[in-house]
Parts: C-alpha cells; sequence; structure tokens
C-alpha cells in the first residue's frame, strides 16, 4: 500500500541535534559546525584577495602619480587620511564675517545673561555661617526632655504656691517669682532663668530641619554660583579669540606672528609696527 507524499511529510520526524563538544575537549571551546567553517573559510579569501590587490598597487605604482583627491590628503607617522572637505571654503568673505559676527552676538547675549544669574546668587550669599551640628543637638535634647517630661496619666500637673497672706495672693506676680521671662514661664520643665535667656538663645523645636533646608539651599546657590562663574570665564575667553580673530582678518598688511600663548590659553600676536600719519 503506497502512502500518499503528503502523509508522509506531516508525520512526526526525529528532531536534528547537531553534535555538541566532547566534554574531553571543552577547553578547546564550541565545536565548529560546516557553517561556521564555510563563514571564517570566506571571510580568510575574502582578506587574502584585498591584500593580493594591494601588493599589486604598491609594485605598480607610478611615483610621479597625480589625481586631486592628494590635496585634501596626508600621511600622518605612515598612515594615509584623507581631509574632510573644509565647508568654509564655499562662503566668501563677506559671509564669513557675516557668520562671526552673528557668533559674537550670541557670545554677548550669553554672558549678558550669566552676568545676570551671578548678580542674583551673590545678592542671596549674605546668609550665614551656622553650626547646624549643635543646633541638632539642643533640637533633640529639648526633644528627649519633653518625652521624658510626658507622663503617662493625662491630667494635667499642678504647681501650688504657699504665701503669707491674702495681699500677697493678690499681687503675685509668677514671673517675678520664678525669675523667668512671660515665654518661659509656660514651659514646665527646664525653666531658664531671665539672665540665661539673655545669654543665650532660647531653642525652638523644629529649628533644626529649618536650619537643615537653610544649609542645602546655600550650598546649591554656592554650587551654581562657582558653575556660573567658570562658565563666565569661558565665554569670556571665547569672545576674547573672536575679537583676536576679527581683527586678524581685518588686517590688510602683513600677517601677525605668533609669540606663544597667554596664561588663559589664547595665542599672542605681533603686528608689524607701521607709521601713523
Amino acid at each position: 500500500m503506497k502512502v500518499a507524499s503528503s502523509l508522509r511529510k506531516a508525520a512526526p520526524r526525529k528532531a536534528h541535534r547537531e553534535r555538541s563538544q566532547l566534554a574531553s575537549r571543552q577547553h578547546l571551546g564550541l565545536l565548529e559546525k560546516k557553517k561556521d567553517y564555510t563563514l571564517r573559510a570566506t571571510d580568510f579569501k575574502e582578506k587574502q584577495k584585498k591584500l593580493k590587490r594591494m601588493k599589486e598597487k604598491a609594485a605598480f605604482k607610478n611615483a610621479d602619480e597625480f589625481y586631486f583627491g592628494m590635496i585634501n590628503a596626508k600621511t600622518d607617522r605612515g598612515i594615509h587620511k584623507k581631509e574632510a572637505e573644509n565647508r568654509l571654503k564655499k562662503f566668501s568673505a563677506e559671509e564669513m564675517a557675516l557668520l562671526r559676527t552673528q557668533d559674537k552676538n550670541y557670545i554677548n547675549y550669553q554672558r549678558s545673561v550669566n552676568l545676570k544669574k551671578i548678580e542674583r546668587l551673590q545678592a542671596t550669599k549674605h546668609i550665614p555661617e551656622i553650626n547646624e551640628d549643635e543646633d541638632v543637638e539642643e533640637e533633640e535634647e529639648v526633644e528627649e526632655e519633653e518625652t521624658e517630661s510626658k507622663p503617662s496619666d493625662p491630667k494635667k500637673g499642678k504647681h501650688t504656691i504657699f504665701v503669707e497672706s491674702e495681699k500677697e495672693v493678690e499681687t503675685f506676680d509668677p514671673v517675678e517669682h520664678f525669675g523667668t521671662t512671660p515665654d518661659m514661664l509656660k514651659q514646665k520643665y527646664n525653666r531658664l532663668r531671665a539672665e540665661q535667656v539673655a545669654e543665650k538663645p532660647r531653642v525652638v523645636p523644629g529649628q533644626g530641619k529649618l536650619l537643615k533646608k537653610l544649609a542645602k539651599q546655600r550650598d546649591q546657590a554656592r554650587r551654581e554660583l562657582k558653575s556660573r562663574e567658570d562658565r563666565e570665564k569661558k565665554l569670556r575667553k571665547v569672545q576674547m579669540e573672536m575679537d583676536l580673530q576679527r581683527q586678524i582678518q581685518n588686517n590688510k598688511g602683513a600677517p601677525p606672528m605668533k609669540l606663544g600663548k597667554d596664561g588663559r590659553g589664547l595665542m599672542v600676536y605681533k603686528w608689524k609696527a607701521e607709521r601713523k600719519r
């Protein structure tokens, strides 16, 4: 009985698996298959053909040969390099002057914006230095004392003071009796004397967090100010370089002579002395 080819193809077949590398040859890497060899051999042959063409070209090279591609090419340490086409050559002298003027105006605009931001940051630089560690420690001490002084009983405590007569009861002044200030009178624990309050300002709970926030803002402003000042130096350097290049471009006489670089890294030129009329 013959079986149709379609049924024979639809029947499941055994999966074909490539043989893996032997355990004793694992140190040699993966086992190379036919497709791997074909790829490697093709690449090797292409490289050999390229080397052969290069050797033939070097053997039959004419020493007097010239082509226009040599104008924008050079040899650097034995390596042939082709320079990119100078697109600025497409512009005339007037167009180049206009482009440099626009660049200078942009630099001037950026400098003015940066200087205004520097002035604004310098105006907010008057925040005094604060010893944050001491303030945080004092705040923590106050919070600990508040926690310790809180009674377990929700009832309010009383402070009874005995006097000699009813007249003293009518004229009794708790501020004078305890020798403190009206603000400190409400504090039932660690009540400071008026002299102590005058010597040391009172520590307000929550002041440490505020001081941390102010210190963070101050540090952020200082970092931004330093970054703006560095940017101003760079923009100033670019502006001076552009002014120098404009002077060289407008020079109609002999080209100036290069003397070296100054402290900013800008090139120093010496112009030929001309007699003024």
